[in-house]
């Protein structure tokens, strides 16, 4: 819907700004006094600035849509149906043109009504169909088309403005974010001096601040060989990485819980983008290739070559069924050499303790379960499933299993 009332474009920018200070401050102290600040600031200001949007009225074209059967009252208000001449527009729109379906801060309103059932956002098009009520269908549409013109043109103007407020003071921002995390790890490293047993000092911290960017992340190992088959080898994540990314996940989880507000609106994809950053943050491919990113609409997948070594699934609680169901999801991503595996939980309506206790109570049920193995943290447990099919015995074919639940 166009300058959606329920969609505030304020809200939108207050989010960006909460998802960049989470990242900031989820940098660890050897990486936040590691990394060139410079480097790292411009890197955040580049992902996250936000490009304006452009209206290309000047480009329209218009199609005949034929007629269309409508329903008008005549003065004693009887009903009837006649066909009306239809006349659909296509205005071409570039930039982050997503963004024209957010509402301005200063909205002009229209005694026209604007809705999806004449207006809507197709590809990098804004579509605009009118039904010509008049005799005089020419003047009757040109008219029409003007005052749909003016009240985008005045909208898009002030989305704009927004958008270039924002940019303006986005590095500034991300700056005093990034000073106030250092200023924060530094102060409670020196206060950690009065210990009355020292700290062992980690000599991997730079007491420069000179290393670039792309080589500050911590790399993930090469994953080791599974010894003993006889075709080509396949990779395996090193079980003390795994944990390392689970760990990651989980502060990020309790991040949310702790900005329920701020995240009340987020969908899977939305959790899952947040998390997929913070990962990116913290650990960088090899030359070999592996890399973290998305597939589909909810993955987070962790690649070697050509081969995905681990691999996580957000999903909004909806029942134990869908959760199970969850589960057959990441079973049916995996092959034999899929070993590593999360499934991400996050309870918006329901009870969080009850969540957690109809799925500790119930995973067992499912028909590829194996055992419980441990739990990490109080919503953190670890599992183990089957691959294969449990009558196979010959071979069985398990996989590890993290279910982390989180109140969002």
């Amino acid at each position: 819907m166009l300058f959606n009332k329920f969609k505030s474009i304020s809200y939108f920018l207050t989010l960006k700004k909460e998802e960049i200070k989470l990242i900031i401050e989820n940098l660890n102290y050897k990486y936040i006094f590691g990394v060139n600040e410079e480097e790292y600031i411009s890197y955040l200001h580049d992902k996250f600035l936000i490009e304006e949007i452009k209206l290309h009225f000047e480009n329209a074209n218009s199609v005949n849509e034929g007629e269309k059967i409508v329903k008008t009252r005549d003065f004693f208000d009887r009903i009837s149906e006649v066909k009306k001449p239809v006349i659909k527009f296509m205005i071409p729109v570039s930039g982050n043109y997503e963004l024209l379906t957010y509402y301005p801060s200063n909205y002009t309103f229209s005694l026209r009504l604007f809705d999806d059932n004449n207006v809507r956002l197709q590809s990098n098009c804004l579509i605009f169909e009118i039904i010509s009520y008049s005799d005089d269908t020419v003047a009757n549409v040109n008219s029409e088309y003007e005052i749909f013109e003016d009240y985008v043109k005045s909208n898009t103007e002030k989305l704009n403005r927004e958008i270039l407020a924002f940019n303006e003071n986005l590095k500034l921002y991300i700056t005093n974010i990034f000073k106030n995390r250092r200023d924060t790890l530094l102060k409670r490293q020196k206060s950690f001096a009065n210990l009355k047993v020292p700290l062992i000092q980690n000599s991997n911290i730079s007491e420069t601040f000179s290393i670039s960017f792309s080589k500050s992340k911590n790399r993930i190992e090469i994953p080791k060989i599974i010894e003993g088959i006889k075709h080509k080898l396949d990779p395996l994540l090193d079980y003390k990485i795994y944990e390392e990314i689970l760990k990651i996940i989980n502060d990020c989880g309790k991040e949310f819980e702790r900005l329920k507000k701020t995240y009340q609106n987020f969908k899977e994809e939305d959790f899952r983008n947040n998390i997929l950053f913070v990962i990116n943050s913290h650990y960088e491919g090899t030359a070999t290739g592996e890399t973290f990113n998305n597939q589909g609409k909810t993955d987070i997948l962790l690649r070697y070559d050509n081969s995905i070594i681990f691999i996580a699934e957000c999903k909004i609680w909806s029942g134990i069924s869908d959760f199970k169901k969850a589960i057959d999801q990441l079973i049916d991503y995996l092959t034999w050499r899929d070993t590593k595996t999360a499934l991400i939980v996050f309870v918006k309506k329901s009870n969080i303790s009850k969540v957690i206790n109809t799925i500790t109570s119930q995973i067992n049920e499912h028909t590829k379960f194996k055992k419980y193995i441990n739990k990490s943290d109080k919503s953190w447990i670890n599992y183990e499933f089957y691959l294969n099919d449990i009558e196979d015995e010959t071979q069985p074919i398990i996989f590890n299993l993290a279910v982390m639940i989180y109140q969002v």
